[in-house]
């Protein structure tokens, strides 16, 4: 099962099995030009699904109060990458309670 964080296989052939669940596993192609028109839209809708998992998690972490009990109060949770752009701001809001990262998306 993918989600089961309790076994001891790596995070690689955990990400392999969850995008194969999903039906978006691929193949790194041969022909370079198969990039961008094959591989391109598989990428987009496995971050897609990524990031709406992260949200979900986000969430859960929210309302089951693992965050306020670690932390000691209620921070948001920031869904970033490596750079940023205003669809970032946008998976933050759904990740954390209303108005709660405001101050990020603002």
């Amino acid at each position: 099962m993918v989600g089961d964080l309790t076994s001891d296989r790596g995070g690689a052939t955990a990400r392999r099995e969850w995008i194969t669940e999903l039906g978006l596993w691929y193949e790194e192609p041969t022909d370079h030009a198969a990039w961008v028109p094959v591989i391109g839209p598989l990428a987009a809708q496995i971050e897609s699904h990524f990031n709406q998992t992260c949200c979900r998690l986000a969430r859960t972490l929210h309302t089951t109060g693992v965050i306020e009990r670690s932390v000691g109060r209620s921070v948001p949770v920031i869904v970033h990458e490596v750079e940023y752009y205003e669809e970032i701001a946008r998976r933050t809001e759904p990740a954390n309670p209303p108005g709660l990262a405001h101050d990020f998306t603002s």
